[in-house]
């Protein structure tokens, strides 16, 4: 959704381009016939483009705006001091909860040119635009509403009906187990005109909420005027010392700060394994032994002017002697035993030792069967002690994922810099964690990332 607008000489204006993933648009604008600043109209457009999707019963909604000031409000990177704009704020942040996705993105005023339009023509006059785009008058503004207060309003039906019945009539609901639930559960709970408080072990008494309350209650806890910006269950303490309580307060807190924006950007990136070890197993032991031939050098005595290399690796462990055959006992001959004969060199017997390799040559195949079991063994045990600290992680077709800012470098990377950034689609999924990713507005990303 692009939303902008506009402030000018004959009136203020508001432009709303709301598109769909199979790429309908829908354009809607807003003439405002009281006085409004251009902030306030850029937040009278977004708040509604977002009633609007609302109403299209929209999940995901991405908002692309070219207002730095609400983009960076609701971030919270800009703070509201204007007690108007953190009214709007607060609407768009209350507003934001029904959505399971909601970003807001600032963009330039050259990738929002529709919406800009929009809000400059409603601007001046809205008597030539087409049958398609629809016009709305705005007569109040939507601070001086009574949308904020009735969402702290009592609902007629929540979780606390039944025992509010049971503690003003008597009456039980229908079935046995409920009915004994409820007797159980009621002695907790006190009713003071009309209002129902849960008795506490640490203070006062709690003032019990309803869903829609609740929600509002945790945004202004998690992310309003004193922001913590904490984990659910210090939120729902903090809520509790605050005077409140609903049953499902962890669970609930949870959901709406899974969804938070800025806890994504700023979550601190887990070094948890993600994925299992995939051990490469050699064709055939003793395969890896490399060879090179170095030269040519000057030519020696026998004629010879170039070097073989053959280079291997060793175990650490202590090796016997007496299981090892001779011919990896044997070490390399040093210039120094050619001027001056050791006994191995002096009893050396070319011919037998000719014979002797020849023999072990009959052998050799066992000992490479033997240690191929050896290396199979050993990698299996490898594996399974780094499988045992795998967190799996995956995603599928079509799902939004962030992207560590360390490896993009797309953000500042300064101390306080998100440590993520996105997010992104997934338009592909490769083996072993691998995936395809695409930004919102259907840019593939070039390299493929692991989860």
């Amino acid at each position: 959704m692009h939303t902008d607008g506009a402030f000018g000489p004959e009136g203020t204006g508001a432009g709303i381009v709301l598109k769909s993933p199979e790429g309908e648009e829908y354009t809607f604008a807003l003439h405002f016939s009281i006085p409004v600043t251009n902030n306030e109209a850029e937040y009278e457009a977004l708040l509604s483009g977002m009633r609007v999707a609302k109403y299209f019963e929209v999940k995901e909604l991405s908002v692309y705006v070219d207002s730095h000031l609400v983009a960076n409000q609701f971030s919270g990177i800009f703070e509201a001091h204007d007690e108007s704009m953190q009214k709007y704020l607060n609407l768009v942040q209350e507003l934001a909860v029904d959505f399971d996705l909601f970003q807001i993105t600032q963009v330039s005023r050259t990738l929002n040119k529709k919406a800009d339009v929009l809000s400059k023509l409603a601007a001046l006059t809205f008597s030539h635009f087409k049958k398609e785009i629809w016009v709305e008058e705005v007569k109040v503004k939507s601070i001086e509403t009574d949308g904020v207060s009735a969402a702290v309003e009592e609902e007629e039906q929540s979780w606390m009906t039944p025992i509010v019945e049971f503690l003003n009539k008597g009456t039980l609901p229908i079935g046995s187990i409920e009915a004994r639930k409820i007797k159980m559960k009621a002695p907790m709970y006190l009713l003071d005109k009309g209002i129902l408080y849960r008795k506490s072990f640490l203070g006062p008494h709690l003032r019990c909420l309803n869903p829609t309350q609740a929600k509002l209650i945790i945004r202004e806890v998690h992310e309003g005027m004193c922001a913590l910006h904490s984990r659910h269950k210090t939120v729902a303490s903090k809520i509790m010392r605050l005077g409140y309580y609903w049953p499902s307060m962890y669970r609930d807190a949870a959901k709406v700060i899974r969804k938070c924006q800025s806890c994504q950007l700023h979550t601190p990136v887990s070094k948890a394994l993600r994925q299992p070890m995939i051990p490469v197993a050699s064709p055939w032991p003793f395969c890896k032994w490399a060879i090179d031939i170095v030269g040519p050098f000057p030519v020696g005595p026998g004629g010879v002017k170039f070097l073989l290399l053959v280079s291997r690796t060793k175990h650490k462990a202590n090796i016997d002697i007496s299981r090892t055959p001779p011919g990896e006992r044997s070490e390399a001959v040093i210039p120094a035993e050619i001027n001056v004969p050791t006994m191995r060199i002096a009893s050396f017997d070319e011919s037998s030792n000719s014979e002797e390799l020849r023999e072990n040559l009959n052998l050799v195949e066992e000992r490479m069967e033997m240690a191929a079991i050896k290396e199979a063994i050993n990698k299996q045990r490898i594996t399974s002690y780094y499988n045992k600290s795998v967190q799996p992680l995956s995603f599928q077709l079509d799902d939004l994922m962030w992207q560590k800012n360390d490896a993009s470098r797309s953000e500042d990377m300064g101390k306080l810099g998100p440590k993520w950034e996105g997010p992104y689609k997934v338009i592909g999924v490769h083996d072993i964690g691998a995936y395809r990713l695409a930004s919102l507005d259907g840019k593939t990303i070039k390299c493929t990332w692991h989860a």
